[in-house]
């Protein structure tokens, strides 16, 4: 079976820099990722008591799916259960959530992983083909709004940047992203950085009601 990436969303209200999860992961400082040529974003900690947080786990053993039009998704998958500290989903799913959440990724990879991920925004209506050459600085922490409304190929609308590894950290715990709004109703197509033209093509897929 493919190995993949899955990465945690989490939605939530002010959030701030650190990383924590109450039994699985903890407090870490980023370091660079011995399997990524860029540099790992800042940590930020989960609001595990707001109301609207949306938690997506990521684990590099999740089995693929397809959306209700038959795309494949890989690697990314909501994760209701992240505050009580239960295991990451094994299985990739579309990220439903509505204009009153907000959105945060986690790297959820195991303790002992040296993988890095990333999320980048596509600008178009589907998943865009493979090769892609991601735009300059897609690498990089882009924006805090989940949008697509940038012309095909002109930008990236917005990226976590790449989010270290458990082994990554000081702690051997997971990191998180910034915090994202999702204010547009719609359906938005996001890929990892790294993994986006690889076998796995790492790729996942977000649908904002009101």
């Amino acid at each position: 079976m493919k190995r993949i990436f899955l990465l945690v969303l989490v939605a939530s209200a002010g959030l701030s820099a650190g990383c924590a999860h109450p039994q699985e992961f903890g407090v870490v400082s980023a370091t660079a990722s011995p399997t990524s040529s860029a540099q790992p974003v800042a940590c930020a900690t989960p609001n595990l008591s707001g109301a609207n947080v949306i938690f997506v786990a990521a684990s590099s053993d999740m089995t693929p799916a397809t959306d209700s039009s038959g795309n494949s998704i890989f690697g990314f998958a909501p994760y209701p259960d992240f505050a009580s500290g239960a295991s990451a989903p094994q299985t990739s799913a579309v990220v439903a959530v509505t204009t009153s959440q907000v959105v945060q990724f986690l790297n959820a990879e195991p303790i002992g992983s040296s993988l890095s991920h990333s999320a980048v925004g596509f600008t178009t209506g589907i998943f865009p083909s493979v090769p892609y050459t991601f735009p300059s600085g897609s690498d990089t922490q882009i924006g805090t709004t989940i949008t697509k409304a940038i012309s095909p190929g002109s930008a990236t609308p917005w990226s976590t940047g790449e989010i270290v590894a458990p082994s990554d950290s000081s702690t051997g715990t997971a990191c998180a992203s910034q915090v994202f709004t999702a204010t547009t109703a719609g359906t938005f197509y996001f890929g990892d950085f790294d993994t986006y033209d690889s076998a796995a093509s790492m790729r996942g897929e977000i649908v904002v009601s009101q």
